[in-house]
């Protein structure tokens, strides 16, 4: 089953982000060890039990540290993102834990998980990354249409592949607005050529475009946008991915939606 507890937990991805692990002995061949562990006897090397203990302590100080910053970091780039978009506050976290529930009904693992969710809190950066682009050269940002999206996620993609442990979450955002039928851009990729990662971002997108009230229209409820959702299965979206999304209670999308706005007003 699915609650908004677990999946909002699954949200704070950042913190697991690099897994630790004792750092491993320079000697890994059995022959190396042997020459060890004779050293060892003769009293020619110090028991390296207390050295090692410490050494990997350090190591996960270390490991701590840096994955305290790549939290700090990926969060500040998300919040960033969600300024530029006043009329959707909570926009960026909205749709990764919607991408998560999903992930995890249609049973993925958790490191691709982390790496959809990922793409998800990042998926707007191509615009982030245009918009500095267009200040410093002094230029005016196009209006929203296709080809508009196209220097969108290209701009994200071609930002975020420079970051070693963000090259997968690159690609998701590459190829958030391709098609299932074809129609889509980039690259008018088609069915399962689209990474999984993005055909379940494009999803998540759409419920939530369809359910945030901005000024300009009224949004719809959940049930609703099941209903338009279902109606694109096959054209813009991965009929496996949609029927997976249309299992989940309505329930869980509006205690999610409920939880991030109230992250969102607590400045958190």
């Amino acid at each position: 089953g699915f609650n908004a507890k677990e999946v909002d937990d699954k949200f704070w991805f950042f913190s697991e982000s690099i897994r630790l692990r004792p750092a491993s002995s320079p000697l890994s061949n059995d022959e190396d060890s042997t020459q060890l562990e004779g050293l060892e006897q003769e009293n020619l090397l110090p028991s390296p039990g207390p050295l090692l203990e410490k050494r990997n302590e350090m190591f996960r100080l270390a490991m701590d540290d840096l994955g305290h910053s790549t939290d700090v970091t990926l969060e500040a780039l998300g919040s960033a993102l969600d300024l530029m978009n006043p009329l959707a506050p909570g926009h960026s976290k909205r749709v990764t834990v919607f991408s998560i529930a999903i992930s995890r009904a249609l049973g993925i693992n958790t490191k691709e998980i982390k790496t959809i969710a990922r793409g998800a809190f990042l998926h707007n950066i191509g615009t982030l990354v245009k918009t500095h682009s267009a200040i410093r050269e002094g230029g005016v940002l196009s209006p929203i249409n296709q080809s508009a999206k196209r220097l969108d996620v290209e701009f994200g993609y071609d930002f975020l592949k420079r970051i070693p442990f963000l090259k997968e979450a690159a690609v998701i955002v590459l190829h958030q607005d391709e098609h299932y039928d074809g129609t889509g851009v980039p690259r008018g990729l088609r069915g399962n050529q689209i990474p999984v990662g993005a055909r379940i971002l494009a999803v998540a997108l759409n419920l939530d475009s369809m359910t945030t009230e901005p000024p300009n229209h009224k949004s719809q409820s959940f049930e609703a946008a099941q209903r338009e959702i279902l109606r694109s299965s096959g054209s813009l979206f991965d009929p496996d991915v949609v029927e997976v999304f249309l299992r989940i209670p309505i329930k869980l999308w509006h205690e999610l939606q409920l939880e991030i706005d109230n992250l969102h007003r607590s400045g958190s």
